[in-house]
């Protein structure tokens, strides 16, 4: 009875710390179906989780890269630890969030593969940011490129103004000197 109260007061102690991290804690059977998936994760994500119990995880989905899902299947099938698996999920609620998950996987007494524990977190805001930040970066290259455009056109506007006008000064009858205000020569045609 005294090792059963220190078992459950350590599960305690646990959830506590995960939940209080902002995490969720989840479980699936060895067929990868989600067996339980704490409360913390619908104060999180404003949806009820309860409809997952009982379906299979996601080896694909929107805004993740196929390699990405390739690549968490392949660590599922060799049955190692998931590290910081990140995803978009769809909610019942109309919440699209990004979620971020690790997990180990757990294994019985004879090596029999039991399923994964783990945890998860809402991480839209860092992902978010991110995205904001490479669309910022794309729109300022695309205004650099726009600006260096016009600049090479004006220079070569420029360019062709200065040829036109040393033509002109090259054709006319007359000789033509221009001073600045100090009465230096700055320009003038052979004549």
């Amino acid at each position: 009875a005294q090792a059963e109260q220190q078992l459950r007061e350590s599960e305690e102690r646990y959830r506590d710390f995960a939940e209080t991290a902002g995490d969720w804690i989840w479980e699936t059977d060895a067929d990868l179906r989600y067996t339980h998936i704490s409360d913390r994760a619908k104060e999180v994500t404003g949806a009820d989780h309860n409809w997952i119990i009982g379906t299979k995880m996601s080896m694909s989905g929107n805004k993740v890269s196929e390699e990405a899902w390739r690549e968490l299947a392949e660590t599922v099938r060799q049955q190692k630890p998931i590290n910081n698996f990140i995803s978009c999920v769809d909610f019942q609620n109309g919440r699209s969030l990004w979620i971020e998950r690790s997990a180990k996987p757990i294994f019985g007494p004879d090596g029999e593969f039991k399923g994964y524990r783990g945890v998860a977190h809402d991480v839209s805001e860092r992902i978010n940011a991110k995205a904001a930040e490479a669309e910022a970066l794309e729109q300022l290259e695309a205004s650099n490129a726009n600006l260096e455009n016009l600049v090479r056109q004006r220079t070569k506007d420029i360019a062709e103004k200065s040829q036109l006008m040393a033509e002109v000064l090259e054709s006319m009858a007359q000789g033509i000197v221009v001073i600045d205000d100090s009465f230096t020569i700055i320009e003038l045609n052979e004549k």
